[in-house]
Parts: structure tokens; C-alpha cells; sequence
């Protein structure tokens, strides 16, 4: 089940039935959440839930892997890893999705005025810009000698959160993301997402 906790960890509600979800991510409005769904063959797919209804639609309809799903920072898109590209797609999932990408990279997040998509390849020891306008070459903002993934930008764009195992575990570190400097651990026994 997909539950609500307050800061002490106590459960203060549920969205939709017991399902086998995976990776949740809330809209920005706080009205959505967009989840992968496994079903009984193991097929992956993304669904949307509104949460005040808990009803689960269905967002992705091919045969592949869809997975990881990440809403834009005005909620009207979501971008998501598929089995062979990145993908982006109108998040009332009316018309048909768009390659952002040839290769079946993570979305991690939307930069706060939706100008780029932070990304990574599976198994990565490095995050990836994508502009979305202007010229769209990727470029990569972090590096790690083993893991860094899960990249989030603060809502101000100035900060940037991710996780590297530089020290033999998971941890979370922050950075400022413009002059990409400043690196802090913020975790002290571990940390992911």
C-alpha cells in the first residue's frame, strides 16, 4: 500500500489498495502520484493515481520495462526510463510519447523551470544534464568513483541531493548545482533516494 507519514513516521492515510508499486512520485501540486505497476507476467508499466480517488490509471501500454517516473516541475509532463530510450509524455496521457533520449537512461529530476531533466545510465558513476531547449547535449554535473544516482534539485535550483557510495555505503550528499562546489554529507548512517 501506498501510505502517508508524518515526520514521526506514524501513518496518517493511504492512497489506492495493495498493489505491487514501485518508485512513487508525487506532482508537484501534491494531487498525483505517478507509480510503476508489476504485473503477473512482470511486465512494468506506469500509472497515474489521483489521491484523492486512489484509483490507479494506466499511463504506459507497450510490452517493455517502463519504469522510474518523474513529473515536471509544472506537473505537466512526466518523463520515464523504457526498455530502449528515455521517454516524456503529456501527463494527462492524452497523445503519444516523445524520445528524449536513444537509450534507456534514469530520470532523476526536472530542473525547477523545466530547462533540463537530470538523468543517469543504469549502474552509473555519473549524473547527467539534458537541456531541454537550446542545444540538448547532455552533459555530466556529477561524479563518483562507484555510485551516484538519485539526483534532486531544491526547489530554488541553487542545491543539488544525490546519493554516492564513495565511502563503501549509500549516503546523501548536497552541492551547489550552479558552481558545482561545496559538496556535503548530509547522511550519517546511510541514505538513499
Amino acid at each position: 500500500r501506498l501510505r502517508w507519514l508524518d515526520r514521526a513516521g506514524r501513518e496518517v492515510g493511504q492512497i489506492g489498495g495493495a498493489a505491487p508499486y514501485r518508485n512513487p512520485r508525487i506532482s508537484p501540486n501534491g494531487n498525483r502520484v505517478a507509480v510503476e505497476l508489476v504485473d503477473a507476467l512482470g511486465n512494468r508499466d506506469i500509472w497515474v493515481m489521483d489521491v484523492a480517488r486512489g484509483v490507479p490509471v494506466r499511463f504506459t501500454f507497450d510490452a517493455g520495462r517502463d519504469a522510474s517516473p518523474v513529473w515536471s516541475a509544472d506537473g505537466r509532463h512526466l518523463a520515464w526510463q523504457g526498455t530502449s530510450a528515455t521517454y516524456l509524455k503529456d501527463a494527462s496521457g492524452s497523445g503519444r510519447e516523445a524520445i528524449l533520449r536513444d537509450e534507456p537512461w534514469i530520470p532523476d529530476d526536472w530542473l525547477p523551470d523545466d530547462s533540463g531533466l537530470l538523468l543517469h545510465p543504469g549502474g552509473t558513476r555519473q549524473i547527467w544534464l539534458l537541456p531541454l531547449k537550446g542545444d540538448q547535449t547532455p552533459r555530466p554535473i556529477l561524479d563518483g568513483r562507484v555510485i551516484t544516482t538519485h539526483a534532486r534539485v531544491s526547489p530554488d535550483g541553487k542545491w543539488v541531493a544525490f546519493v554516492n557510495t564513495d565511502s563503501g555505503r549509500f549516503e546523501i550528499f548536497i552541492r551547489n548545482f550552479a558552481t558545482a562546489s561545496g559538496r556535503r554529507q548530509v547522511s550519517s548512517h546511510g541514505g538513499i533516494q
